[in-house]
């Protein structure tokens, strides 16, 4: 089985050869911005020999505001950008670039959720306690990076040639909102930009990020609607065979490999780190699966480690 058909026959939640499987980093130095970002992630690609490319945002981790927030009324006045606007146009050409280099491969693009967007755009403590001050403002700013995003999903599939996009959704720490405020406050921002990316691929990957190293409200996520959701498995203890019971709007679930420093995927020798791979089959079962890792891995890890993974599930077939 090729790559693509097991990658897009896995999103359908239909049996597979294998589970495929995905990694990713981020790139920066020179390999931040344009046709050295792309040949970056097509070596990467290449490298790992991994089944698909989850294809990052850096350069633009998020959606300017066109002006600076100080107060928590300047959310009634920030200026997104327009569809044509190059912070838009240069991220739909770097997934053209990958599709010269490519092909055929099956690539999703990173794109964040409106209030990760703001957040990254100003500070994590001002838009809370904005959200405390002044509450509706803050919401009205949400819904219209929402919409933004919403666009930038339709362009990324459907100009960029992209297969689908990847959605990090964050935000949802426990001691941050309780389940019931994220619902009311964060999740109709989501919302817009999932179904709007949903209404033009059937491929699309949300993933509900464990960055804080903070146990996440995953009830608050539970019913979001994708083709793959992947989430924390370490920080939220939750694997992946309970997973695919708990996430019931999706085909598939991915995951499995905790990416922070001191994990199996960066210290265990080749042996040690194929039976894990195969023990995570094991458990989880091979239909409905993508092997990955909670989140992104360390820039400095040897491609020849995913390799090894790659070859763990070939000896499945």
């Amino acid at each position: 089985m090729d790559k693509k058909t097991r990658t897009l026959k896995a999103f359908r939640g239909e049996k597979v050869d294998r589970p495929p499987y995905t990694f990713w980093h981020h790139f920066s130095g020179d390999q931040t911005f344009g046709r050295p970002n792309v040949a970056a992630h097509a070596k990467f690609y290449r490298e790992s020999g991994e089944d698909f490319l989850k294809m990052m945002c850096d350069g633009y981790m998020y959606t300017p505001l066109g002006i600076e927030v100080k107060s928590a009324s300047d959310w009634d006045h920030i200026r997104l950008p327009k569809l044509d606007d190059p912070f838009i146009t240069q991220q739909v050409d770097k997934i053209k670039m990958f599709r010269d280099l490519e092909g055929e491969a099956c690539v999703f693009y990173n794109m964040f959720a409106a209030f990760s967007n703001i957040r990254f755009a100003t500070s994590d403590e001002l838009v809370m306690a904005h959200m405390r001050e002044n509450r509706p403002a803050v919401l009205r700013a949400l819904d219209a990076v929402a919409q933004v995003s919403a666009e930038m999903a339709r362009l990324f599939v459907q100009e960029g040639g992209a297969t689908g996009v990847f959605l990090p959704i964050q935000g949802g720490e426990r001691d941050r909102f309780s389940v019931e405020e994220y619902k009311e406050y964060i999740s109709p921002s989501d919302l817009v930009t999932i179904r709007a990316a949903n209404a033009v691929s059937d491929y699309n990957i949300v993933h509900l990020c464990g960055w804080a190293g903070i146990q996440n409200h995953l009830d608050a996520w539970r019913d979001y609607p994708a083709a793959v959701i992947n989430w924390d498995v370490h920080t939220d203890k939750m694997s992946l065979k309970e997973g695919k019971t708990y996430f019931t709007h999706c085909n598939a679930v991915m995951g499995g490999f905790d990416n922070k420093a001191q994990s199996v995927i960066y210290h265990a020798d080749k042996a040690a780190l194929q039976q894990y791979t195969r023990e995570l089959v094991a458990q989880a079962g091979k239909d409905g699966l993508v092997l990955s890792s909670d989140c992104s891995l360390d820039e400095s890890i040897p491609y020849e480690r995913l390799v090894w993974i790659g070859e763990a599930l070939d000896s499945l077939i």
